[in-house]
């Protein structure tokens, strides 16, 4: 038993040795990603955060400052959809949404209409959603039980239940509602400058329209090497898939 029990400690020491090495790793590699940025070493940096987003260090500030490195080097679309995946992580951070509002007022053209509705939903994440809609109704339940088990009180409880009941369903409609959002509608980024748009998916399909970097769009159909898609009110039309960054 003393020497299992030695064993296991061991075990643990090392674990939580190469936990804390991991961490620190981990810090290590973001500060010289913060160094070759502030250097003005854009293009460097932006390989050092996107290694740290390789080896799972999906974190608001990576995303954020790769946006940031992106908008230095010119690259607005790239800044943008970077944004967009820090505001999935930190939907509130006002420094997130600032600099993505910033980058989008330099994008002339169509662009994908949001409307206010899909903001708001914005502003909490799906899990946040999915707890938002868990509270009322587990209070719900509660409620009903102890109606059940002292009946007495069911008529002081009546209102409760149904104010409880109520909350539920509208929490449950607002789940259902950001879980169509983030899981259901794709948006990309355009990342190259003057994309042309055309009517068709093919390279002899006459051309509908330009879209310049760091516009965005719904992404509707796929064929090949082309995406269909739309700014949020009508389909426009279809451009290459490499000219655009995938965002969810």
């Amino acid at each position: 038993m003393n020497r299992r029990s030695a064993f296991l400690r061991v075990l643990a020491g090392l674990f939580l040795t190469m936990l804390l090495l991991s961490a620190r790793a981990g810090v290590s590699a973001f500060d010289e990603a913060n160094r070759l940025y502030e250097q003005g070493k854009y293009r460097d940096a932006m390989e050092a955060y996107e290694g740290l987003l390789r080896s799972g260090n999906q974190s608001a500030a990576v995303w954020f400052n790769l946006g940031n490195a992106h908008y230095k080097a010119g690259q607005v679309g790239e800044a943008v959809a970077a944004y967009r995946q820090a505001e999935a992580i930190a939907p509130r951070d006002p420094d997130v949404r600032a600099n993505r509002e910033f980058a989008q007022r330099q994008v002339s053209g169509p662009t994908l209409h949001q409307s206010a509705l899909k903001e708001a939903m914005g502003r909490l994440t799906v899990n946040e959603w999915t707890l938002l809609a868990t509270v009322p109704l587990w209070a719900w339940f509660g409620l009903l039980i102890a109606g059940q088990i002292k009946p007495q009180l069911h008529g002081t409880l009546r209102r409760w239940i149904w104010g409880a009941g109520l909350t539920a369903l509208a929490a449950s409609v607002l789940m259902s509602v950001a879980y169509q959002q983030h899981y259901h509608q794709t948006t990309v980024v355009v990342n190259s400058r003057d994309t042309v748009v055309r009517l068709g998916p093919f390279d002899e399909s006459p051309s509908a329209l330009m879209a310049s970097d760091g516009a965005e769009f719904l992404l509707h159909d796929a064929k090949a090497d082309w995406y269909q898609i739309s700014d949020g009110q009508k389909v426009l039309g279809w451009l290459k898939s490499n000219s655009v960054v995938v965002v969810k």
